[in-house]
């Protein structure tokens, strides 16, 4: 009987071990790029390698080759992609997730629509639950308008605040699009003019998110562009930072987290 106690307690000591380690979140854009060179180079990366999730945007998948799951395959991860709209012939673009943690339900939020007078774009956020260490989180990627103003963007994260379970953890992350330019018509940016990180950033403390991905490394391969981030909700961060990334014109955002 002792011996039975004793190997309870065990299991029960190294449960919790694992629900204490952090978990580490990385989310980068695409480019759109595509094929194994893509794969190749992605999974060369340590920074990369070392996530137990991964949001990716601007994720192509077509019928001769489909991003993340050669992605997933290559990182032993699970994963879920979400098309948001059709980029050209049999060719769509999307959202993907992938997971070291089993992916439960998921569902995608159309955020609200602009007419940008050229490249419109159709864009969403992609819900996924995800059982982690310390129980089920709601993991959630998303890709925002480029060109559209403070108004603008915050009326997109309106769409998404409603859908996010207040329940349990919630993970935040994507490109976010926060350049430091006021738009005229969505096609002349004024630089300087305004800081759309501040808005989102204050938005989503709002909602109960918060981030340690302040200052740093600019994210967009545009000096002082800092324009992709990853919130958590319920969450503690831990550790933070930018990998530059050579083969996007986006740079890698990363945090640790852990229960509180």
């Amino acid at each position: 009987m002792l011996r039975y106690a004793l190997v309870a307690v065990l299991a029960a000591c190294l449960s919790c071990g694992a629900a204490d380690h952090p978990i580490r979140v990385a989310s980068l854009n695409l480019d759109t790029k595509s094929g194994s060179e893509l794969i190749v180079k992605l999974s060369s990366e340590p920074d990369l390698r070392k996530a137990d999730i991964l949001l990716l945007q601007e994720v192509v998948d077509s019928p001769r080759f489909h991003v993340a799951e050669q992605a997933a395959k290559a990182f032993g991860m699970h994963f879920v992609f979400a098309k948001a709209f059709t980029l050209e012939g049999d060719t769509d673009e999307g959202l993907a997730i992938l997971s070291r943690h089993p992916i439960g339900a998921h569902r995608t939020v159309p955020l609200a629509r602009n007419q940008l007078h050229f490249k419109n774009r159709i864009r969403i956020a992609l819900l996924s639950d995800i059982t982690m260490p310390w129980g089920r989180t709601q993991v959630i990627c998303i890709h925002q308008d480029n060109r559209i103003n403070e108004e603008q963007k915050i009326r997109q994260l309106d769409d998404l605040w409603p859908a996010i379970s207040p329940k349990i953890p919630a993970i935040l992350g994507g490109d976010f699009n926060t350049g430091d330019f006021y738009w005229i018509s969505h096609v002349v940016p004024v630089p300087q003019a305004q800081h759309q990180r501040e808005a989102v950033i204050e938005d989503a403390r709002r909602h109960g998110f918060t981030t340690n991905l302040g200052g740093g490394p600019p994210t967009y391969h545009i000096p002082g562009q800092k324009i992709d981030w990853i919130f958590v909700r319920n969450l503690k961060p831990v550790d933070s930072g930018v990998t530059p990334i050579h083969f996007s014109d986006h740079n890698s955002v990363w945090i640790t987290v852990q229960p509180r």
